[in-house]
């Protein structure tokens, strides 16, 4: 195997090693029966990207953390806890919950072995069970070139990157406007509690905005993931007041 070492590893994954044909020929990916998440059971966050927001509103707070790599994501569980309370003990996703893409992926990812070029390479985590060397169902023919298997991990990575260089435009221009402030949740006495290491976006600045801003907002499709972030916060005692963007008359 050929480690990628260049960097810290994503979160879940051990070691990350490219997929090479001449190199993985007998490999098989054989994931379990009954998806087996006990990799993100630990994990009380866990990224999102914009395309998945209207997804994940019914269950999730959609927050933003990372510190300086800022980004959204979802509170599984109590920050601090290391405890992510949609997966139970056998591994499996709490019924009816989305699952977030970022662990869907796993055990597989893009990642660029060259940081001086752009192209990104199909790689996956060694150390995952689900991959092994068999004589059947591999990963490559006999031609070495992808199966099937193969050509749909790629297609879905290829797509959850993309999606996360829409979710980084997002970010941007909530940097840019200044909509973002501290983290707070409402305890059961109605007191605004603050949340440590999160984000979330500021109703009264987005109210502010003046016209050309909101044109913009609506323009790249940025407003309705902001409006679905507010209506999460519902999961955290929050009762967003914000006007829907049908009805928001922008301040010339």
């Amino acid at each position: 195997m050929i480690p990628i070492t260049s960097a810290p590893l994503p979160r879940f994954y051990r070691f990350v090693t490219p997929l090479i044909s001449r190199l993985h020929r007998h490999l098989a990916y054989e994931a379990p029966e009954t998806p087996d998440y006990g990799f993100a059971a630990r994990a009380e966050t866990i990224d999102l990207t914009i395309d998945e927001f209207p997804s994940a509103i019914m269950q999730y707070p959609i927050v933003f953390g990372g510190g300086e790599a800022l980004r959204p994501m979802v509170l599984t569980g109590q920050p601090g806890r290391q405890q992510n309370q949609f997966v139970g003990e056998d591994g499996a996703w709490r019924e009816g919950a989305y699952i977030p893409a970022y662990v869907r992926r796993y055990p597989f990812l893009l990642a660029r072995l060259d940081p001086e070029i752009d192209e990104m390479s199909l790689c996956f985590d060694g150390h995952c069970p689900w991959l092994r060397d068999r004589d059947e169902g591999n990963l490559f023919g006999e031609d070495d070139n992808p199966s099937e298997t193969t050509r749909q991990i790629l297609e879905f990575c290829q797509s959850y990157e993309a999606a996360v260089r829409r979710t980084r435009g997002l970010m941007e221009e909530l940097l840019e406007l200044d909509l973002l402030v501290d983290l707070v949740r409402i305890d059961g006495a109605g007191r605004s509690v603050p949340v440590p290491g999160f984000q979330m976006i500021d109703e009264e600045r987005l109210r502010q905005l003046r016209a050309e801003p909101l044109r913009k907002l609506m323009s790249t499709g940025a407003q309705a993931a902001i409006f679905a972030h507010l209506f999460s916060l519902r999961h955290l005692g929050q009762r967003p007041a914000f006007v829907p963007p049908e009805s928001t008359a922008p301040v010339a």
